[in-house]
Parts: structure tokens; C-alpha cells; sequence
């Protein structure tokens, strides 16, 4: 049987998205995806654009979690070259054949070990420090030696944009998790 063509029921559970998570194509291909319905249901949750979304949270399992981010790192933008000149331990790694392409890595193991996936554009100095005044101020007192290594220590954690080119997506992302974040302080105190 095509694992990625299995279709769930409204009335199975979890312990089902579990199966189909664990079944993906290695190759860097297309992959099956399954019907919203289908996970709203499993969810317990309404994912229909028109619902208003607000601050309502849904748990989800870790695993379920990593198969929705390798979903999006695997149609993402990547550059094979740029990420084989730069880790050639993956490309050992592919000719061993313990992966079929440096995506197939990217996707299921590199970006978890904090490897970047880009096309090589992955941070921009003078743009950084003139959109954070903050960090800028705090180079020229000699905190950081420069806006890159503040960025890699703390700016990326503040959810800060590398590039202007992936600032609007930023902002999306400080949309959705800022919120998070806040409710998990306001939880533990």
C-alpha cells in the first residue's frame, strides 16, 4: 500500500497522524499532504481561514511539529551548491548514500543543527544596524564586535530580520509567536 495515499477518517485520533508523519519521501520530491478537515478534526480545532483566529492556541505532538516545518523547508528557498560548499560533511554523507540530496538533509537534519539552508544571503550588516539603533549603538560601545555576532547570539531570538528581504516575513512570524511567548511567561509566573 502508498502510505502517502492513505486517507484518514473524521473519527481517527492522533496515534494516526503519528503514521502518517513518519512516511515521506526522501528523495526531496513532492509529498502527500493531508486534508485540512483532516487535521482540524484530529486537532480538535477550526482552521478555516474565515474563523477568526485571535490568541486561541491548539496543542500539537513535537513530531507532528518537525513533519509541518520539513513540509515548508523542503519547498523552501535552498541552493544545493552553496549548502554543499558549506557542510561537506552532507555531501560525504550523500555519497555514502545516508541521504539523497543536501535539501533531503536540509529538511530532516540541518535545519535542526542550525545550518542555513539559503541561497547565501543570510545576513546584511549595514542594513541590520541601521533598522536596529539599538544594536547599532551597542557595536560602537564595543558590546559586540559587530551587528552579525549579535545577531547570531541574540537577534535571531528577538525575532529580529537578518535582510530587509525577509523582513515582511518576519513580521509574520513576530505576529504569530510574540503572542505565544507572552502567554508562556504570564503561565510560569
Amino acid at each position: 500500500m502508498d502510505r502517502r495515499k492513505t486517507r484518514l477518517t473524521q473519527t481517527e485520533d492522533a496515534s494516526a497522524m503519528a503514521e502518517i508523519q513518519t512516511n515521506h519521501r526522501n528523495d526531496g520530491g513532492s509529498m502527500y499532504v493531508i486534508p485540512c478537515t483532516v487535521l482540524a478534526n484530529v486537532l480538535g480545532c477550526d482552521l478555516d481561514p474565515a474563523s477568526p483566529a485571535g490568541t486561541r492556541t491548539v496543542e500539537i505532538p513535537v513530531a507532528l511539529l518537525r513533519r509541518l516545518i520539513e513540509s515548508a523547508l523542503r519547498t523552501g528557498g535552498f541552493t544545493e551548491s552553496t549548502y554543499l560548499a558549506a557542510n561537506p560533511d552532507v555531501a560525504s554523507a550523500i555519497r555514502r548514500s545516508e541521504f539523497t540530496c543536501a535539501r533531503d538533509h536540509y529538511a530532516t537534519n540541518g535545519y535542526y543543527e542550525g545550518r542555513s539552508g539559503s541561497n547565501g544571503i543570510d545576513f546584511d550588516e549595514v542594513w541590520y544596524l541601521k533598522n536596529n539603533p539599538d544594536v547599532a549603538r551597542s557595536v560602537r560601545r564595543g558590546d559586540w564586535p559587530s551587528g552579525h555576532a549579535h545577531y547570531l547570539a541574540a537577534g535571531r531570538f528577538e525575532l529580529r530580520a537578518p535582510t530587509p528581504d525577509v523582513e515582511g516575513e518576519m513580521q509574520l512570524w513576530r505576529d504569530l509567536l510574540l503572542p505565544v511567548a507572552k502567554d508562556q511567561k504570564t503561565a510560569a509566573a
